[in-house]
């Protein structure tokens, strides 16, 4: 998404509306991925939220999947979601 939206010479600002409580894990991930290319706003919408070990458990797993990226990298990502140890993590948890 984020080359397509740079190629096409699209506005660089974002705006999300997410369930409120996913937005702390999309927000990181939105800036490993787009960096500081990119402006997101987020707006949050309420609902009801899961089991929030679940999702601190996603995460702090992500966190620890990005970590060695570099911010706006997307390229690090090229060939790694079906062979990564998260996804296998993931997978083995049903």
């Amino acid at each position: 998404m984020k080359r397509e939206l740079a190629q096409y010479g699209a506005p660089r600002q974002i705006v999300l509306p997410l369930a409120d409580w996913r937005i702390p894990r999309v927000a990181m991930v939105a800036e490993k991925v787009l960096g500081a290319d990119f402006m997101v706003t987020y707006l949050g919408v309420p609902s009801d939220s899961p089991d929030p070990t679940q999702e601190h458990l996603k995460f702090d797993m992500q966190g620890r999947f990005l970590e060695p990226m570099p911010r706006g990298d997307d390229a690090w990502l090229s060939g790694k979601f079906y062979d990564s140890w998260l996804y296998r993590f993931w997978a083995e948890r049903g």
